[in-house]
């Protein structure tokens, strides 16, 4: 035999299958004879032994039923991997061999199909088994296919023990009545130790597919098997060696190849990690192999040697310190104030475990700081400090005060979502953007202060700031994004400047007292107050537009009690606000932009010509006892009665639609008679009307 060429022992024959009756691949001939109907490819042999010149396995010579079979090893199931065992481990009399199996069942995990065979072989000698299945349903003018691919493939290492090795490898079949044999198709290579400078891999292949048409359906079904042979050194012991950005070693550490731990962390001043494998040779050049891995290695390989001749491959996972974490973070509390120093970023912190109350809700964890039972209501950031860790500050209802450094880059959303005590921050000039939810739930603070390197406005992050009165924007923001400044119920001003571009249209979903927005003429801010119907002005004051209503035939009045509105056609959609003094006993509750808001009435009568009522009309009303809807009126907006906990009496004569929530939360109303004319009821309409024991619905 040439020990310095890799021969081609076997030619690999190529087997047409069809689909039979019993619906799985059928093996049409295996060296001329026929198979039976339900034989189908399984799995693949591969094996040391040599096996030309001997009579091949085949069907009839040697069958392998599961009686015979040896079970293997199944692995509990965890949550972040599953398996699905083989249901036997086969061994094929007077042939040594690593067996591989494929199996028809696969599972669902994280929304994908997943296959893997778990047998003895396949722990202990194979390397990086992984199997596949995918299923695709197709229509393509009108004729609907169905294709479903098996896939196995496997790596085998292995090392040279005598002078050479050859390896042999054919397909595994199965019967229908279970019985398991070995295809001729195959191919075998010969490796010797003098070759491996040339090559020392070779791969073996089979697949088998066809496809049936039935009624215009077509079903097609592939199997696919491939396994790679990898000739390589036995490893004798492994060497890390890390270096810095000067490309100093300076850290080695010595492992034998089975000690070797699953996860690496390197110093934080490592720049670049070398695997340094010894192998088991006498040629110099092959005495060692290199891995050199950097900051974006995330994971590495190295060989075991199981015995036999086979290694397997150990995955090693790198865990890279931050190199701008502050390693000297420092801090203290003095006379009522946190202070932090140090250089670099901030850690990240966790929460402690939920838990849940007496009434079956989950309390989410408080934050855990080292500072977390100190006492302090102002926090100071030194110098040095590069970024804010997340969950730092979050709902921390301590702090009234918060000084940032200059040397701040970096604030993560949410750094301080529902610290209701704050009241003032300063914001560094080396802050560009406010992430999402960054102040939002921040309830005390009542003005905020941007400076000009800030560039974006991330959504809800000024949200639910309830005391937020007036915000300056520098002419540095180019985009405001959705519900940035959402239910900031007593902002009354605000400047866009000319540099925005972007400006989502709920920006100031709730800001019902709003009164100005400052704008240069001609901008995009401009346009974009025209198109949501807010006030604007040029900078001097005076009022350059005015919404007016969508409906100027709308007329109102409160008389003995009663709110009279007239007119012809749509009423207008309104604004959620914030009532700072409500119409009864001069109660603090959210209210609307609508002109009666701040009346007193407890009855409301709608004139005959009126043919909707806008979103929000209502919404908030409390002391509303009684509503009377005219002929006319067909549709009751969105959220129109939304929380009149008092009403009590409403007609729906001729109403066609009610719009989303339109009675939500009306917790007084005790019967509802739901007109003839009735199309639509939207989500939510009646829910959390808790007093409602009778809804009447016509036979429409």
């Amino acid at each position: 035999m040439n020990k310095k060429l890799i021969i081609l022992i076997c030619c690999i024959l190529a087997a047409a299958f069809i689909l039979g009756t019993t619906g799985v691949i059928n093996l049409a001939t295996v060296q001329g004879q026929e198979a039976e109907a339900g034989d189908r490819l399984i799995g693949l042999m591969l094996t040391t032994k040599p096996v030309w010149g001997q009579p091949i396995i085949k069907s009839g010579n040697v069958e392998i039923g599961p009686n015979e079979g040896v079970p293997a090893e199944k692995k509990e199931e965890t949550s972040s991997s599953r398996s699905i065992p083989a249901e036997y481990d086969y061994v094929f009399p007077g042939v040594e061999g690593v067996r591989l199996f494929n199996v028809d069942e696969y599972f669902e995990y994280d929304g994908k199909s997943h296959r893997q065979v778990n047998t003895k072989a396949a722990d202990e000698e194979f390397s990086r088994v992984s199997t596949g299945y995918h299923t695709a349903e197709n229509t393509n003018n009108g004729k609907k296919t169905n294709e479903t691919e098996y896939s196995i493939t496997g790596t085998i290492n292995y090392v040279i023990q005598d002078d050479e090795v050859t390896f042999f490898t054919a397909p595994i079949y199965q019967t229908s009545e279970g019985g398991i044999y070995l295809g001729e198709s195959g191919s075998g290579w010969s490796y010797s130790k003098d070759q491996m400078r040339f090559s020392n891999s070779g791969t073996f292949g089979t697949s088998a597919s066809n496809s049936s048409t039935i009624n215009g359906e077509t079903t097609s079904e592939k199997r696919t098997i491939n396994v790679r042979t990898q000739i390589v050194r036995e490893p004798v012991k492994i060497t890390l060696c890390q270096y810095n950005a000067a490309r100093e070693l300076i850290r080695t550490d010595e492992y034998l190849p089975e000690e070797m731990p699953r996860e690496i962390t390197p110093l934080r001043e490592t720049v670049m990690v070398v695997v340094d494998t010894e192998n088991k040779t006498d040629e110099e050049s092959e005495k060692h192999t290199f891995q050199a891995l950097s900051m974006e290695d995330t994971f590495f390989y190295t060989l075991q040697y199981k015995g036999n001749g086979y290694c397997i491959e150990n995955y090693h996972e790198l865990k890279w310190p931050d190199p701008y974490q502050a390693e000297d973070l420092a801090w203290k509390v003095e006379d009522g104030t946190l202070t932090i120093s140090g250089h670099g970023h901030m850690p990240d912190f966790q929460r402690h475990p939920s838990t849940v109350d007496n009434d079956g809700y989950t309390v989410l964890g408080s934050v855990a700081t080292p500072w977390e039972q100190e006492d302090y209501s102002r926090v100071i950031i030194d110098e040095g400090i590069t970024s804010i860790g997340a969950l730092a500050f979050e709902s921390d209802l301590k702090i009234t005060q918060i000084i940032l450094p200059q040397s701040i880059t970096a604030i993560p959303s949410h750094a301080f979502q529902l610290c209701e005590k704050l009241t003032e921050i300063n914001m560094p000039g080396s802050v560009t953007a406010i992430e999402p939810y960054t102040f939002s739930g921040c309830s005390s603070l009542e003005k905020i202060i941007l400076p000009d390197s800030i560039t974006t406005i991330g959504s809800n992050a000024f949200a639910h700031c309830t005391l937020l009165k007036e915000v300056t924007l520098p002419d540095s923001i180019t985009s405001v994004d959705s519900c940035a400044f959402k239910s900031c119920v007593n902002l009354y001003h605000i400047n866009l400047p000319v540099t925005i571009q972007e400006i989502a249209a709920d920006a100031f979903d709730n800001c019902g007292n709003l009164k100005s927005i400052t704008v240069a003429q001609g901008s995009y801010a401009e346009q974009y107050c025209i198109d949501n119907k807010f006030p604007y002005d040029y900078g001097d004051g005076t009022p350059v537009h005015m919404p007016a209503p969508d409906n100027p035939s709308i007329s109102w009045k409160v008389e003995n009690d009663t709110l009279f509105i007239s007119g012809t056609g749509a009423m207008d959609n309104y604004k959620q606000r914030y009532r700072t003094e409500g119409p009864v006993n001069n109660q603090k509750t959210y209210g609307t932009n609508a002109p009666w808001d701040k009346e007193a009435f407890s009855r409301v009568v709608i004139g005959e010509g009126i043919t909707s009522i806008g979103e929000l009309t209502f919404s908030n009303r409390y002391g509303l006892y009684s509503v009377t809807l005219p002929k006319s009126l067909t549709t009751i907006g969105k959220e129109a009665f939304f929380c009149c906990n008092d009403l009590e009496e409403i007609n729906l004569d001729a109403v066609t639609i009610l719009e989303e929530k339109a009675l939500m939360g009306c917790d007084s109303l005790k019967s509802i008679t739901l007109p003839s004319a009735i199309k639509e009821i939207k989500n939510g309409v009646f829910w959390a009307c808790t007093s409602l024991t009778e809804i009447r619905i016509p036979d429409s």
